[in-house]
């Protein structure tokens, strides 16, 4: 039996004529795909099979020319951009991967929501700073009598508005604080409005209690204790306003300015005109005199007497083609002017009051007498 021919541990060398790999063949870091390395997982073995000895063949005589062995053909580049995952490429014109969607845990990967981020600042709450404005002025109001309600209708109406801010505190998280404190001074304010009712009703009762003291000592005391008050003197009058005493009819009065005046005494008057007879029936005749003693001239603009009967009666002015007789224009200092006048009085008249100014800034003077 013949020994099966072993073979050679010299690799067999390259053909001569094969061109060398040049430096373009080579795989640069652009071609290597951005594949992390993955671990080579052992090829299963097969079970080892007992080895027949082939029978002997003859030996080959070498060769002394063998035909040329092609090169192996270079590695396809990778695909430009990132990979779709540990796999295999994924598409290299989409868009880029999120950041760290491919890391667990980090927010962005699958099954890992971003976090919520408050604005700035956040939500107002503006029931609460309202709750708390009303509690206060509901506080300080109750203290006061007389408006004592105006606090405690305040201090309700910040109740319930602390209330609401209070829910709404739940929600946007901000001015819990203020609506709690606005809510108790709410409270307060209510007790403040009690207190505030209990004062004034003290007040009132004691004011009550003074007054009915005052009257019940005024009605005890008798009449003769009670302090006397001396009378007040009357307040000067002005001139126009001032009625001297009355004097009989014929005498004079000195008025203020040095005017004199005086009333004749009354007659029965006799019309002497148809038309006089006919208007007139019953009627007193007067004279009137004034005289200026003074330095200044006097106008006069409506200068009659006044006529009364005893019974208060007002005697009327009688008008014919004769009577009355004015006193106009002015007197001059030193000089005189008279004027005669009739009047109306009831049948049976027998006695007569006059009163006569010869000016509206002058006092009047007043006459009595009988007539006739």
């Amino acid at each position: 039996m013949s020994t099966p021919p072993q073979p050679s541990s010299t690799p067999p060398s390259e053909p001569q004529g094969t061109p060398a790999p040049g430096i373009h063949d080579a795989m640069t870091m652009a071609d290597t795909p951005l594949v992390p390395p993955q671990p080579a997982t052992p090829a299963p073995t097969a079970p080892a099979t007992p080895t027949t000895p082939a029978p002997a063949s003859p030996a080959a005589p070498a060769p002394g020319f063998a035909p040329p062995t092609p090169a192996p053909a270079p590695a396809a580049p990778a695909p430009f951009g990132p990979t779709a995952g540990a796999g295999g490429p994924g598409n290299p014109w989409g868009p880029p991967a999120a950041f760290g969607g491919g890391v667990p845990g980090v927010p962005g990967a699958p099954g890992v929501p971003y976090p919520v981020v408050p604005r700035p600042g956040g939500d107002s709450n503006g029931l609460a700073v309202a709750a708390l404005v009303l509690g206060s002025i509901g506080f300080v109001l109750g203290f006061f009598p007389f408006v004592f309600f105006l606090g405690g209708l305040t201090g309700a109406v910040g109740i319930g508005i602390g209330i609401a801010a209070i829910v709404r505190a739940a929600r946007v998280r901000t001015g819990r604080a203020m609506a709690v404190a606005g809510t108790v001074l709410g409270v307060l304010a209510l007790g403040t409005s009690v207190a505030g009712f209990a004062f004034t009703r003290s007040i009132v009762l004691d004011a009550e209690e003074r007054v009915d003291r005052k009257v019940r000592d005024r009605i005890d005391t008798p009449y003769e204790s009670r302090p006397s008050t001396s009378p007040k003197p009357a307040p000067s009058l002005p001139p126009w306003a001032r009625e001297n005493p009355a004097v009989a009819f014929g005498e004079s009065v000195t008025l203020d300015d040095g005017i004199t005046v005086s009333l004749s005494k009354p007659v029965m008057y006799k019309p002497s005109t148809a038309y006089g007879r006919k208007v007139i029936k019953n009627a007193v005749k007067i004279t009137a005199t004034v005289t200026n003693n003074g330095t200044k001239p006097l106008d006069v603009v409506y200068a009659v007497p006044t006529v009364t009967t005893e019974s208060g009666a007002d005697g009327e002015l009688a008008f014919d083609a004769v009577l009355p007789e004015m006193i106009q224009d002015s007197i001059a200092p030193g000089a005189t002017a008279t004027g005669v006048f009739a009047f109306e009085v009831p049948e049976g008249t027998t006695r007569i009051n006059a009163g006569f100014s010869p000016g509206m800034l002058l006092g009047k003077a007043r006459f009595t007498g009988p007539i006739g």
